[in-house]
């Protein structure tokens, strides 16, 4: 288990990071149709490598985060379940974006339409307004059952409470098309990244301790 979520959160981050800088210079949700289309026609390959990181790779590095989380604390069986459901369903739809954004990018470079790629895109885009919000639960619950049972530092488990609803909010700027809560949502995906690192540090370095508790949990029930 530990094993499990410093590969896994290792590799969320790092899928982040790289995808990020291959994807900086990438259209914006309000650019026009043929804009977005000329885009990815032109960028193919770095396009394809940004989805499959950001998307696909990061999507399992979820699912494998939410199963270490759930093997890892504690408490409310109804809470725990929540949490894993939401993580395993955040990394599933963020599979479904990797093939929306690697089809649509494909679409552009072999002559579809402007518009139907400007459609995928946005089907893109609005994928991440339900990814976060799933994200959101997984943290708030995770944070929850930390805070009883005491395996993260008060500090973590307290800011995961504060920090979940945030992101949650700042997912909407997609749909909203808010230049506000774009502005949020860049600085709560960081906050998303750096609270992996703070859980993977605290899992690596406490799970033995966290499998005795698992266990006696167990025997308890």
């Amino acid at each position: 288990m530990r094993r499990l979520q410093i590969v896994a959160g290792g590799t969320f981050v790092s899928a982040w990071i790289f995808g990020l800088i291959l994807a900086a210079s990438g259209p914006k949700p309000d650019d026009s149709a043929a804009e977005i289309a000329s885009y990815f026609a032109a960028n193919e390959h770095k396009a394809m490598a940004a989805h499959f990181l950001i998307d696909g790779l990061a999507g399992v590095a979820i699912i494998a985060i939410a199963v270490s989380l759930h093997r890892y604390l504690a408490g409310e069986e109804r809470v725990r379940h929540v949490m894993l459901g939401a993580g395993v369903a955040a990394g599933v739809a963020s599979i479904g974006q990797m093939v929306v954004g690697e089809t649509l990018t494909y679409d552009a470079a072999n002559g579809s339409s402007a518009n139907s790629v400007k459609t995928l895109f946005t089907v893109l885009n609005n994928g991440d307004t339900l990814k976060i919000a799933l994200l959101a639960i997984m943290i708030g619950a995770a944070s929850m059952l930390a805070r009883r049972s005491g395996v993260f530092p008060r500090w973590l488990a307290t800011s995961g409470l504060i920090f979940a609803p945030i992101l949650a909010v700042s997912g909407l700027a997609f749909p909203l098309n808010s230049d506000v809560l774009y502005a949020s949502l860049e600085v709560t995906l960081l906050g998303l990244l750096l609270w992996v690192v703070g859980v993977t540090v605290v899992i690596g370095r406490r799970a033995p301790r966290a499998e005795g508790i698992g266990a006696q949990a167990a025997v308890l029930s």
